[in-house]
Order: C-alpha cells, then structure tokens, then sequence
C-alpha cells in the first residue's frame, strides 16, 4: 500500500488552479522574505506537506479514522446504546460512506491550472510511500498533493501561517503551558526573553501574534515590557530551561485589559496622549472606519479627540485621513505625519 514515486530524483508534477498558485506565490514572500534558503518552491510544498498532511480533509484515511472515532463516541452515548448493534453498525456504516462521498467530492472539486515541478524531499516521500490514500487518488501521489496544496490555499491568512510555520507554533505553545521562557530572534536581528502570555489573531483574524512580557537583550536601556511579535517576523524560537516564564496574576491582569483596548498588534507599554484635530468629514469618517480604530479618552471640543495609545496605531489609522486629520500633539508625531505626506507629494511634483 501507499502511493508509487516514479523519478529516481522524486520530481513531481503538481498541477494548481491559479488562485492556489498566487496565493502560494505570496505565501513564499510573506513567510520567507529574508530565509532565500528556505524560499524555493520545493521547500515550500514539502514543509505544508510536512505540517499539514496529518490534519487536512484531503487525507482521506486520517478523516475517515477520526469521523469513525467520533460516531464511534456518540453510539457508545445511552440515547443510542439501546438500539440492537446491527442497527447501530448499519447506520455507522451509511454515516462513513456519507462522509467518504463528500471528502472526495470536495477533493476533486478544484479547476486545473498550470503545471509546475517540486522536487518532494525524503522525508514526505517515505510517508507517501506508506500513505493509505492511495485508495482514493490512484497509484502515483500527484492528484493527493494537488488537493492539499488547493486545500491548503483556501484556509485564512492566519490559518496558513500557523500551518506554514507549524513548528513555532508548538514551542509557543509549549512554552504556554508550562509557564516556560522564550529566547527568539527577529528577522531584523533583535533577540529577546520573552514570558510568554498568549498566542492570538488580531480582531480580523489576519495574523498571529505571540503576546506576554519581553526584554530586548544584546542592546542597551531594554526593560521589562509588554509586547506582541508577529509570527511571520520570528526567525528563531527556543525555550529557554533554565529560566521560568511565569506572569504574575497582576501583570496578566494588565496585558489581558490592554489587549481588549488594543489588540494584539498594537501592544505596547509605549503608549501616550496624542491630540488629533478632526474635521466634520474626518469625524463622519472615525464612526464609520472600525478596522484598526483607536479609542478616545476625552474630547477638548467636538471635533478635538484625546487618545491614549502608541504612535504606530495612530499613523496606520489616521495616516489615510490626509487633510481631514491634523496632529496637534505631542509635536514629534506631528512632525512625523508632515515629513510622511512631504514624501508623498515629492513623487508627485513634476
């Protein structure tokens, strides 16, 4: 059993739809904008093999294995145990089959595209040599991978980074649960000990973030802080053992209250009054733009909003209001938003 790689040298034709090609595409940068080693398109295929495979519908001997546990629970349950066994087996029986016609429907479900060749690594081609899906999609593993790689392209944003970056997501976990210290490198280079709080999507579900209390190390003046980092942009992630993670229930109650004014993609203990002019359309504005939209503390008047937040979040916010917003203080988020809007105007002017 299992399915039959031909090449000598594993090289598999994977034919995708041109969403799921565009959406890999993009997956490849965003994931991988400065790991060039770990972008090609091999790499790629072989890593949503590796960490999806178990857990996806496509798979269809794991699902079935799973659906069977299931009903397997509810007839065990004493609102059907009454029932004579060969009742109860005839209806598990009719549910399987049931469930079996509709994976493989949604399996084939998904138009052809273009056709591209990977090179599956020893790794997936020892488990597809033993896979039992080969009785669904036919003797080669051609038709099996299309149908997760297509399945794969269709989750959420958030849904393909933690399937992309699986791996980072178990040693957050981990470090969760055990109350454990987090040693992690950026992309950019900077390294951090972190005390792990929680691992969340922003409001919108578009990105993962790591949430607790970290403390910049290898740089001068770090203190302990509140922070959130993005999955995408961690470049190492280690537990650290030797030291304990643990938040005391104060500080949790604090990150917990800022997280439900902020979110976590705006998480800082950097936060400060920033005053912002509005005019009546910049106002009419502010009630109907909910995406990333800080709170006010206080008015000065009914068009001047007192906020009590990080900078970031009122330049991603306000930046698209142009002449509808006016900075008031403090004068270096001013400055800021001047030197920002000068830039754009320069590409511009002829």
């Amino acid at each position: 059993m299992g399915f039959e790689i031909l090449s000598i040298d594993q090289k598999q034709h994977l034919n995708l739809s041109d969403y799921a090609w565009l959406v890999i595409e993009e997956d490849m940068f965003n994931f991988n904008q400065e790991n060039s080693k770990d972008s090609s398109l091999s790499g790629f295929i072989n890593q949503i093999i590796t960490n999806y495979a178990d857990y996806a519908q496509c798979s269809i001997s794991n699902e079935l294995l799973r659906y069977e546990k299931e009903l397997n629970d509810i007839f065990q349950s004493l609102l059907v145990s009454q029932y004579d066994i060969k009742i109860q087996n005839d209806y598990k029986r009719l549910l399987l089959q049931t469930k079996k016609r509709e994976l493989l429907q949604a399996a084939e479900k998904y138009p052809k595209g273009i056709a591209k060749k990977f090179r599956i690594n020893n790794r997936n081609a020892e488990y597809l040599e033993e896979s039992e899906d080969d009785r669904f999609y036919g003797k080669y593993p051609g038709p099996y991978i299309r149908a997760l790689c297509e399945e794969y392209a269709r989750k959420t944003y958030s849904e393909r980074e933690r399937i992309y970056l699986f791996d980072r997501v178990i040693i957050i976990e981990n470090a969760i649960s055990h109350a454990s210290a987090l040693r992690l490198t950026l992309h950019n280079g900077r390294k951090f000990i972190v005390s792990p709080y929680a691992f969340l999507t922003d409001k919108l579900d578009s990105f993962n973030y790591l949430v607790g209390y970290s403390e910049e190390i290898e740089t001068e003046n770090s203190h302990y802080r509140m922070s959130s980092f993005r999955l995408s942009r961690i470049q190492s992630i280690k537990i650290v053992q030797s030291k304990s993670g643990k938040i005391t229930k104060r500080d949790g109650e604090l990150l917990s209250l800022q997280l439900s004014q902020t979110g976590p993609q705006f998480l800082s203990s950097d936060q400060q009054e920033i005053v912002i002019k509005l005019t009546d359309r910049g106002i009419q504005n502010y009630h109907q733009q909910i995406h990333l939209r800080p709170r006010y503390i206080s008015k000065i008047d009914q068009n001047t909003l007192v906020f009590s937040c990080t900078e970031i979040q009122i330049i991603y916010y306000f930046f698209k209001f142009g002449r509808d917003a006016i900075v008031i203080s403090p004068n270096t988020t001013r400055l800021k938003f001047k030197r920002f809007y000068e830039e754009a105007l320069t590409n511009y002017v002829e």
